[in-house]
Protein backbone atom coordinates (compact mmCIF):
# COMPACT_ATOMS: atom_id res chain seq x y z
CA UNK A 1 0.00 0.00 0.00
CA UNK A 2 1.47 3.46 -1.14
CA UNK A 3 1.29 6.18 1.71
CA UNK A 4 0.62 9.74 0.50
CA UNK A 5 3.24 12.43 1.03
CA UNK A 6 3.00 15.40 2.21
CA UNK A 7 4.88 18.37 1.02
CA UNK A 8 6.16 21.28 3.26
CA UNK A 9 5.89 24.81 2.48
CA UNK A 10 8.67 25.39 1.06
CA UNK A 11 8.14 22.37 -1.47
CA UNK A 12 4.75 23.55 -2.56
CA UNK A 13 6.53 26.98 -3.22
CA UNK A 14 8.88 25.29 -5.44
CA UNK A 15 6.58 23.47 -6.96
CA UNK A 16 4.84 26.15 -7.76
CA UNK A 17 7.47 28.09 -9.40
CA UNK A 18 8.51 24.96 -11.32
CA UNK A 19 5.14 24.78 -12.92
CA UNK A 20 5.43 28.49 -13.82
CA UNK A 21 8.66 27.77 -15.57
CA UNK A 22 7.03 25.57 -17.65
CA UNK A 23 7.75 22.30 -15.76
CA UNK A 24 4.93 19.37 -16.22
CA UNK A 25 2.80 17.76 -13.77
CA UNK A 26 4.08 14.54 -14.47
CA UNK A 27 7.88 15.66 -14.26
CA UNK A 28 7.11 17.96 -10.80
CA UNK A 29 5.47 14.54 -9.59
CA UNK A 30 8.16 12.34 -10.29
CA UNK A 31 11.21 15.36 -8.87
CA UNK A 32 9.24 15.44 -5.27
CA UNK A 33 7.63 11.81 -5.25
CA UNK A 34 3.80 12.42 -5.32
CA UNK A 35 1.17 11.73 -7.92
CA UNK A 36 0.57 14.12 -10.74
CA UNK A 37 -3.41 14.32 -9.74
CA UNK A 38 -1.70 15.25 -6.52
CA UNK A 39 0.26 17.83 -8.35
CA UNK A 40 -2.88 19.01 -10.13
CA UNK A 41 -4.93 19.22 -6.68
CA UNK A 42 -1.90 21.83 -5.29
CA UNK A 43 -2.18 24.11 -8.13
CA UNK A 44 -5.81 23.92 -7.89
CA UNK A 45 -5.74 25.04 -4.05
CA UNK A 46 -3.39 27.22 -4.58
CA UNK A 47 -5.63 29.05 -7.43
CA UNK A 48 -3.00 28.29 -10.31
CA UNK A 49 -4.67 28.07 -14.03
CA UNK A 50 -2.98 24.88 -14.85
CA UNK A 51 -2.16 24.12 -18.99
CA UNK A 52 -3.68 21.13 -21.05
CA UNK A 53 -2.18 18.47 -22.84
CA UNK A 54 0.99 20.08 -25.40
CA UNK A 55 1.53 22.83 -22.46
CA UNK A 56 -1.42 24.79 -23.80
CA UNK A 57 -3.32 26.46 -21.02
CA UNK A 58 -6.58 24.95 -20.71
CA UNK A 59 -10.07 27.85 -21.21
CA UNK A 60 -11.69 28.19 -18.67
CA UNK A 61 -15.62 29.98 -18.66
CA UNK A 62 -16.33 33.02 -16.59
CA UNK A 63 -19.93 33.41 -16.29
CA UNK A 64 -21.20 37.22 -17.27
CA UNK A 65 -21.73 39.69 -14.82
Amino acid sequence: MRTARLLDAEQVEELLARYRAAATVFKLGGHFGIDRRTVGAILKRKGIQTRGPGGRWKAISIPPT
